[in-house]
């Protein structure tokens, strides 16, 4: 029986590994290309890019920022909106395949077969 315990913990502990590390994989690289998505829709030529742009460009100036660095500022405060966008939604993209693949192992439950407890069971002899 201790045998059959420490093997299920060596196979729980192995795939857990395997899964932690496969989800955080899908989250880095969901996380790169939806932010490349995102970022292609953020242009000079979109006309609510450039308000925001303006606005925040403005906010910086009123903060004692030259036009320069003030710009340089809100070109980085909008990357940083960007990525926060594409982290929610690769996390977004984490959560569904992990729901898909419980959906998928639900049904392989009623596969496995109930365990007797009468094979279970220590039988001891009194003398």
């Amino acid at each position: 029986m201790t045998a059959a315990a420490g093997r299920y913990n060596v196979v729980r502990q192995g795939f857990g590994s395997v899964g932690i590390a496969a989800a955080a994989t899908v989250l880095t690289t969901s996380t790169s290309r939806y932010h490349d998505v995102l970022a292609t829709h953020v242009t000079m030529y979109d006309a609510t890019a450039r308000r925001w742009l303006a606005g925040a460009t403005a906010a910086m100036q009123r903060q004692g920022a030259t036009g320069y660095t003030a710009h340089r500022r809100a070109l980085d405060l909008l990357n940083v909106n960007v990525t926060r966008q594409a982290v929610g939604l690769a996390y977004n993209h984490v959560f569904l395949l992990i729901a898909g693949l419980f959906v998928l192992v639900v049904p392989l439950v009623f596969l496995l077969s109930a365990a007797h407890a009468d094979h279970d069971r220590e039988v001891i002899v009194a003398d």
